[in-house]
């Protein structure tokens, strides 16, 4: 179990989205909402899948997921049927994306 009171002083900064890309992606993707959270998390899960695979670094993660996040056609409103084919076709372009890598 956690006991803070051992763990002493903790300090908080400022965010800084810029050292930590992936939280305003995944910010942006709140806010966008549709099917931009698919995307998000389809293509983090194969990024990383990659990463323990040794395949890509891990700085190739965040460059993944901008790509994917960043060339996809949001569907404001989508049904259950689209957020399927949308996380399928997410996961294909993000595998092929990492066998271009490398």
């Amino acid at each position: 179990a956690l006991k803070l009171e051992e763990m002493g002083t903790l300090h908080f900064r400022k965010l800084d989205l810029k050292r930590y890309p992936c939280i305003e992606y995944a910010l942006r993707s709140i806010k966008t909402g549709g099917t931009l959270p698919c995307v998000l998390n389809a293509s983090n899960e194969e990024a990383v899948y990659a990463f323990l695979r040794n395949e890509i670094s891990f700085l190739e993660i965040e460059e993944i997921i901008n790509l994917m996040i960043s060339s996809h056609r949001v569907i404001d409103n989508p049904t259950i049927e689209d957020i399927v084919y949308i996380d399928k076709l997410t996961r294909k372009l993000t595998i092929e994306e990492i066998k271009r890598r490398h």
